[in-house]
């Protein structure tokens, strides 16, 4: 669209168009193309964000399971201490209903 504006600024200017108009519609574009290149970015970065902060909690999930292994071992039948470590480990649980 700007470079038809362009070949025709002469006749565009004849017929009432400010002079300068042509350049500032090639800015505009230019503006509105890059705004939809950052677009585009911003949405991959939080694809990417999502993915990693997926990996991330699976990481932890395991680092849990290790943990809860030990100190199961570890604390034996001591209920107290138990229920103490089950409430601490809960917190890592997504919230809201299980999917089935």
């Amino acid at each position: 669209m700007a470079r038809l504006a362009a070949k025709r600024e002469r006749l565009l200017t004849s017929e009432g168009l400010p002079p300068g108009s042509v350049k500032e519609l090639r800015v505009a574009i230019d503006a509105v193309q890059m705004a939809l290149g950052e677009q585009g970015n911003a949405h991959l970065k939080g694809v990417q964000a999502t993915e990693k902060l997926a990996d991330l909690r699976t990481a932890a999930g395991q680092v849990i399971r290790l943990l809860h292994a030990l100190v199961v071992r570890k604390l034996g039948r001591s209920s107290s201490l138990l229920a103490g470590w089950r409430s601490a480990k809960r917190r890592w649980q997504k919230p809201g209903r299980r999917k089935r």
